[in-house]
């Protein structure tokens, strides 16, 4: 249940799941999660736990939304 996690929790997901919590991606494989609750965007939206560098002068690392999974998306494909 949702109500026992806490920050600093590791999750598992694989395909079907229901993502308990917001949570930031430390590792995945092929991971896509179905993110229409939150966005209404019906396709689903690859995550990686790569992060990206930024690409204006300052070269510093920022973590994107692709990082991250969103609490009640569905995970479509993958493994995190």
């Amino acid at each position: 249940p949702s109500a026992s996690i806490v920050r600093g929790d590791i999750i598992s997901l694989t395909t079907g799941d229901v993502v308990p919590a917001d949570a930031r991606l430390i590792e995945s494989a092929d991971l896509k999660v179905n993110e229409m609750l939150l966005t209404g965007e019906s396709e689903d939206v690859s995550k990686t736990s790569k992060v990206k560098k930024k690409t204006k002068e300052g070269g510093a690392e920022k973590l994107t939304p692709e990082t991250m999974v969103f609490s009640s998306c569905t995970v479509k494909n993958g493994n995190a």
